[in-house]
C-alpha cells in the first residue's frame, strides 16, 4: 500500500509535468505528449532477491496527453500494459497504420495499441498476461497470479529459483507459494506458458 501510494502521488505529479510541458509549446497545431517511465522505483522492498522481477521494479507511469485538439478524454485505466504497447499506440493515435497492420497486434508483434482503450471503445484487459525478462530472471503475471523464475543463458529456467504469488492476498509479493511445495495447476500452467514464450 505504501508503494502504491507513492506511485499514485508520482502519477499526479507527472500529470502536472505533462500539463506544464503542453503549455510550454506555442504551436497552435495539436500535439501528442507521452511520458513513460524507464523502470520502476525499487524502494528496497525485496533485499533478499534483488534480481527477480517484482512489481515494484516493473510498474512505471505511462501517461498520454493531447494538446490543442479534442478526442482523447481524461481518464485512468487499471489494466496490464507493457512498454511494447507504446509504438502501436502512438501510430494509431496519429492515424499512421492501415487496418491490416492493426489486426496483427498481439499476434505478429508483442505490442498492442491502447488507442481503443483511451476512447472507451473496448474494455480492459488489454493483455490477459504480461511477460517480463531481465538479466537472469523472467516473470509472467495475470491479474491474480505472478510467477517469477531465475534463468540461465539461453533462457533456461532454473528449478531453484521459482516463486509464485497470489496477488490479491499478497500484493507486495512476500509469500512464495512455491517454497517447499509443488506449484499446483495454476503455477504449472504459468510456468509452461513462460517456457513456451522463452523458447520462441
Amino acid at each position: 500500500p505504501a508503494l502504491q501510494a507513492r506511485y499514485a502521488a508520482r502519477t499526479v505529479e507527472l500529470r502536472g509535468v505533462l500539463a506544464r510541458t503542453a503549455q510550454a509549446f506555442a504551436s497552435p497545431r495539436p500535439q501528442l505528449i507521452v511520458l513513460l517511465g524507464a523502470s520502476g522505483a525499487e524502494l528496497g522492498e525485496h533485499p533478499d532477491d534483488p534480481e527477480l522481477l517484482h512489481d515494484s521494479r516493473l510498474r512505471v507511469p505511462f501517461l498520454i496527453g493531447l494538446r490543442g485538439a479534442d478526442g482523447l478524454p481524461w481518464g485512468r485505466h487499471d489494466t496490464l500494459v507493457q512498454s511494447a504497447d507504446l509504438g502501436p499506440t502512438l501510430l494509431d493515435l496519429l492515424d499512421l497504420r492501415p487496418r491490416a497492420e492493426r489486426d496483427a497486434d498481439g499476434i505478429v508483434r508483442d505490442g498492442v495499441s491502447l488507442e481503443p482503450l483511451t476512447h472507451g471503445w473496448v474494455p480492459a484487459p488489454v493483455h490477459e498476461q504480461v511477460i517480463s525478462v531481465g538479466p537472469g530472471a523472467a516473470s509472467i503475471r495475470d491479474r491474480d497470479w505472478k510467477l517469477m523464475v531465475a534463468v540461465d543463458a539461453p533462457w533456461v529456467v532454473r528449478s531453484d529459483g521459482v516463486r509464485l504469488h497470489a496477488l490479491a492476498e499478497d500484493p507486495q509479493e512476500r509469500t512464495n507459494l512455491a517454497e517447499g511445495r509443488a506449484l499446483g495447476p495454476v503455477g504449472e500452467a504459468l510456468l509452461a506458458q513462460l517456457r513456451a514464450r522463452l523458447d520462441r
